[in-house]
């Protein structure tokens, strides 16, 4: 009779212990899946800031080249000409 209560006391904890493994895992498996969903976001919008400033400096130089086809420029067009020559220059 003792050695059928040993057996069941095994089985007791073995039941017990393999849905507990299974949650850890789940909660292990989101855990990292969360981390690198977070990671590659983080690596998106640092791509996008980057093609934020290229595309705005592309946009400084046409207007900068718009500004430099004018054949009579004022003096407002001059002070637009240098302040977009700064403002691309990095």
């Amino acid at each position: 009779m003792n050695i059928n209560k040993n057996e069941n006391f095994k089985h007791f904890i073995l039941i017990l212990f393999m849905p507990l493994l299974a949650i850890i895992m789940m909660f292990t498996y989101s855990f990292l899946y969360v981390k690198d969903e977070i990671q590659f976001i983080d690596h998106e919008i640092e791509g996008l800031n980057k093609i934020y400033k290229i595309q705005d400096m592309v946009f400084n130089i046409q207007k900068l080249r718009g500004l430099s086809n004018i054949v009579d420029k004022d003096e407002q067009c001059l002070i637009d000409i240098n302040s977009l020559n700064k403002s691309i220059k990095v």
